[in-house]
Formats: structure tokens, sequence, C-alpha cells
């Protein structure tokens, strides 16, 4: 299950990088949103991958204080590099406006997300085999 989800992020992610490419998008940008879809990808993996089986909506619910401490960490440090300039210069990124960030968390969203579906599917498919 976790390659299926690496190569799908991965998918997601040459799926960016080759629309803005051929959008015209500056290097700098391109790098951008990649750099900002596999961080926000991690993120919502955290989550998606705190259960095979269960649904999100109830392993959020799960106990385990580090999860959001994570979270906090690691959306703070994506804020800080893609806001102040000197981070940004080091990371080699540019500035995104709201559009492209929404876009590659959109991205980085669907590239996750999908594992609902196959948790949903094994879930019926045990409670069909229960009933027979």
């Amino acid at each position: 299950m976790s390659i299926v989800q690496g190569l799908v992020i991965t998918l997601g992610v040459m799926l960016i990088y080759y629309l803005t490419m051929e959008a015209g998008y500056t290097e700098s940008i391109v790098r951008t949103l990649v750099f900002t879809t596999i961080i926000l990808s991690n993120i919502f993996l955290t989550l998606e991958n705190r259960s095979f089986y269960y649904p999100i909506t109830r392993t959020i619910k799960y106990a385990n204080r580090l999860v959001p401490v994570i979270i906090f960490i690691t959306v703070t440090l994506l804020f800080l590099i893609l806001t102040l300039p000197f981070l940004r210069k080091i990371f080699g990124l540019d500035l995104l406006n709201f559009s492209m960030f929404m876009i590659a968390a959109a991205i980085s969203f669907i590239s996750v997300i999908w594992a609902e579906i196959y948790k949903w599917y094994k879930r019926k498919g045990k409670e069909i085999r229960a009933v027979d």
C-alpha cells in the first residue's frame, strides 16, 4: 500500500511539474510548487496512514500527542520557508500566490485521499463476507 501511495503522489508531483512547465512558469515557481506539493502530501499521509483499515474520520480521534505537534511544526516550517525571503533564497524557491498554493494543496490531497476509497472497499468486502 505504501508503494502505491508513493507512486500516486509521484504522479501528482509530476502532473504539477508538467502542467506548470508547459504553462511557462519560471523554474523557481515550478520548484516551489513541487516542494509544496511534496510537503503537503506528507502531511496528508501522516493523517491518512494512521490506519490502513479505518477511515480518517475515525482515526483522527486516536490519541497521539505527537501527530498535532509534528503537523504544526511542518506547517510552520513550510510557511516560513515560503514567506521569508532569506529562506526562499536558501531553498531556491519563489513566492506563491494563493491560487498556486491551493493547486498544490488540491493535488496533494487528491494524491493521498484516494486511499480512503480503498479502505472503504476493504471494509465493505469484510462486511459482505461476514453476511455470507
